[in-house]
């Protein structure tokens, strides 16, 4: 019976206490929220009718999750930006215009391929990182472009710079590092307890 002992702990923390860790992303949104650097974007998406958000599937809105409702938004949003890009009317640009405009164009159909890709629940948080990274180097790319070819005063006219999607692409990343910590310690947690029980 004494030889049970260290097996029910190890049971207990492994089924109860570590998924805890990980839960935290989706348990609590407000405390996800604040570790953005726009909380009240982040907050509009956990008060937001689940209705409403035509990104979200039925699967999430029966177990609404802050991460996965940032991302396929930040999805959305950037296929929003793309829309508006590929259909500006372009016939008073001058050339340089034109070939920055080409550029963000193509930059935004990687992005959204990027963001497509991090909304599976398939792929870890890792990749979804380097995702999420590529495709806010994208919109920054985007607007370097226009300064170039010293185009900056163009950027402020173009509906595409005004969007919130720059502030909901910072927001995924940031929730998204939240969560792999997360999932990082209740891994580690894990694996010393696994240790120690391997150990007796």
């Amino acid at each position: 019976m004494a030889k049970l002992i260290p097996i029910f702990s190890f049971l207990f923390v492994l089924v109860f206490l570590a998924p805890t860790k990980v839960a935290n992303a989706t348990a609590s949104p407000t405390s996800i929220c604040s570790q953005t650097p726009y909380p009240e974007l982040c907050h509009s998406l956990t008060i937001t009718p689940k209705s409403t958000l035509t990104t979200l599937d039925d699967e999430t809105s029966s177990s609404f999750n802050v991460r996965d409702a940032s991302l396929k938004f930040t999805l959305a949003q950037a296929q929003y930006v793309h829309n508006l890009i590929s259909t500006m009317d372009t016939s008073s640009f001058d050339k340089l215009s034109k070939v920055a405009l080409a550029d963000c164009l193509e930059l935004y159909e990687d992005t959204i391929n990027n963001l497509d890709r991090c909304s599976s629940s398939t792929n870890n948080l890792n990749d979804v990182q380097t995702w999420l990274s590529a495709a806010y180097a994208n919109h920054e790319t985007c607007k370097n472009g226009f300064v170039e070819f010293q185009l900056d005063s163009r950027l402020q006219s173009f509906p595409f710079f005004n969007t919130n999607y720059s502030k909901h692409l910072s927001n995924s990343l940031a929730i998204n590092k939240a969560s792999l910590a997360s999932s990082l310690s209740a891994t580690q947690e894990v694996s010393a307890i696994s240790s120690l029980f391997y150990q007796r």
